[in-house]
């Protein structure tokens, strides 16, 4: 049995301490991430416009018959910015957050109507936090979004 594993960008970049990684670029990320092997990486962009960014990255996924792609917002994270306690995260009402949950059910449909589960993973230091936010991100989603 072969095993093919993708992979974030994340991995070669700090975003917590952007400072100890900001001369290395995300081409050379990419790029030596192609090098040893991995066959995926994490692409992020807003909702509408999602389904077109990860398309290749989907059908890949699809073909390898992975379980599923991670899948997470970090908008306006505090988590890079070492003078912001992670307590002075960005909030949003458990309305805006459910209403999130719905555009990001629209992703997940389409991902699983190509055979492949959108797993949601929050971070600390954003929107998607605690567990009341996660709790309002499920009830705004269809049962097509997963928790990773």
């Amino acid at each position: 049995m072969s095993v093919k594993i993708g992979i974030s960008p994340i991995s070669w970049q700090n975003d917590d301490l952007p400072d100890l990684t900001a001369a290395y670029t995300m081409e050379q990320a990419l790029s030596e991430a192609r090098e040893i092997g991995y066959t995926g990486n994490l692409l992020t962009n807003d909702v509408k416009t999602e389904i077109e960014a990860v398309r290749q990255q989907v059908e890949q996924f699809a073909a390898l018959k992975a379980p599923c792609i991670v899948y997470a917002e970090c908008s306006n994270t505090v988590q890079g910015n070492i003078a912001v306690p992670v307590n002075n995260r960005p909030k949003f009402a458990a309305a805006d957050v459910r209403a999130y949950g719905a555009k990001l059910s629209e992703l997940a449909k389409w991902m699983a109507d190509q055979g492949v589960t959108l797993a949601y993973h929050h971070h600390m230091g954003s929107f998607i936090e605690s567990e009341d936010d996660v709790n309002a991100l499920m009830e705004g989603s269809t049962p097509d979004v997963k928790l990773l």
